[in-house]
């Protein structure tokens, strides 16, 4: 843990920094995330600065969200700094909020996704980001202020999945703010700055304001706390990657997985476990409470054979068995428009390769057309601008008979079940095909089913 104060990071300092993450990312590229942020531009410097030593191909990405006048101008301004270090640059538009919800929440996913886009058509296997210390405690203290888990507390990890075959990895994380903008200044260099970092309706705002007060103890007992509760989380996340090693995933993107050990796993186990399952099945980005997951848990512990539904998913509970499926719910899964031949993901769950030629078409669960049961409705139908099948999952396609063709798609709820985990035994299921289960592990992150 570094010290509070404002000597500058050098090229030698700057290369340290850097050359960790790269051998997390694995081989291949890497996109740089730059905003034009004190951050993430030395981010930029750094990488720049030792281009030759790292010896790997460097793409500099900026998303544009398009929430302000200023963004244009600013991903220009990325895009001069990173030709001044001979590295190539792209600007990615955002293209806004999908119906309601947290914009600020949107957006964040919508960046995400589209810096893991830039990866894989930059052949590259890590995106790096230029989230620091100051960004570490903030969201330690934000967490604890809304009671959140110790899992949510430990905050942001050095290295997370960010998409199959993608890591996102985050060198800065030992870096103070002040560190950051001394070593811009020492260059000559100005930043950018996001007025919304100034706006007290913004409860990072407040908390950068108490951060900046804060007594250089006091930091020192919140990175403390932040280290213990990190390494008690990796404790639980392989007891958790043990605990699911009989669990299977089905074409479908359905879990299955026997409770003969469930009762004898501690309350912690089976409820990130639970958590864990409901999230990949449902697809969505927003695990249950930690209340609802052990309490749910807790229910399935005590034996028996129910029904349940919590964060979109439908659970049928046995006494030996628990299966998990996406619920349908009021009004299925999101349609998607598809603007060009490009993979799309429908409903966090699956990744669909689409031709050129259906632009313009969407893609629709199948109990959007009135097909399906309680499984197999949430599965992605491509549809016409007629609301004509062109083309389905291979289990959708029985209730549409001649008038679709299978699609190509690739499951990822295994990798969903198995993210930031340890390498564990987790296995894909074809229940169409007549092969055995394979086993898979976070070495494998390409790793899917596909028909062709």
């Amino acid at each position: 843990m570094s010290e509070i104060g404002d000597d500058p990071v050098g090229p030698d300092e700057g290369f340290e920094l850097l050359r960790p993450s790269l051998t997390l990312g694995g081989d291949g590229g890497v996109v740089l995330a730059v905003s034009g942020g004190a951050d993430s531009l030395l981010l930029l410097v750094l990488a720049g600065e030792n281009r030759a030593r790292l010896g790997r191909p460097i793409t500099v990405v900026t998303v544009d969200h398009g929430l302000r006048m200023e963004s244009g101008a600013e991903a220009e301004a990325v895009r001069e700094a990173a030709a001044h270090y001979g590295l190539p640059h792209h600007t990615m538009k955002w293209r806004g909020p999908q119906g309601s919800g947290n914009l600020s929440a949107q957006a964040r996913e919508g960046r995400y996704a589209l810096l893991a886009q830039a990866a894989r058509e930059a052949s590259a296997g890590a995106v790096i980001t230029a989230h620091h210390q100051d960004d570490q405690i903030e969201t330690h203290l934000l967490a604890a202020e809304r009671g959140e888990g110790k899992g949510r507390q430990a905050a942001m990890r050095r290295a997370r999945a960010l998409a199959p075959g993608v890591t996102l990895l985050r060198p800065f994380l030992a870096l103070a703010r002040t560190r950051i903008e001394a070593s811009l200044r020492a260059r000559g260099l100005e930043w950018a700055e996001d007025p919304t970092n100034r706006d007290a309706r913004y409860a990072r705002t407040r908390m950068r304001a108490i951060l900046k007060a804060m007594p250089h103890a006091e930091r020192q007992r919140h990175l403390a706390r932040i280290a213990a509760l990190a390494a008690a989380r990796d404790q639980l996340d392989s007891e958790v990657a043990a605990f699911l090693a009989p669990a299977i995933v089905d074409t479908a993107g359905m879990v299955s997985t026997s409770l003969g050990e469930w009762r004898g796993a501690s309350p912690a186990v089976r409820a990130a476990a639970l958590s864990r399952i409901l999230t990949a099945v449902s697809g969505g980005s927003k695990p249950p409470t930690a209340f609802q997951a052990r309490r749910l848990a807790e229910r399935i512990g005590e034996g028996g054979t129910f029904v349940a539904t919590l964060a979109g998913c439908r659970l049928e509970v046995r006494p030996d068995r628990l299966c998990a499926a996406r619920e349908f719910g009021r009004t299925g899964p999101r349609e998607l428009v598809i603007e060009g031949g490009a993979a799309v993901l429908f409903d966090g769950r699956f990744e669909i390769g689409v031709p050129q030629e259906w632009t313009g078409a969407r893609v629709v669960s199948l109990g959007a057309l009135g097909f399906g049961n309680r499984v197999n409705a949430t599965l992605p139908v491509i549809v016409s601008s007629g609301r004509e099948p062109l083309a389905a999952h291979p289990q959708a396609l029985a209730r549409l008979g001649a008038k679709a063709c299978p699609l190509d798609i690739r499951e990822q709820v295994t990798w969903r079940l198995r993210r930031d985990l340890p390498a564990g035994p987790y296995r894909l299921l074809d229940q169409n095909a007549a092969k055995a289960p394979r086993p898979v592990g976070n070495e494998l992150t390409a790793d899917y089913l596909r028909w062709d």
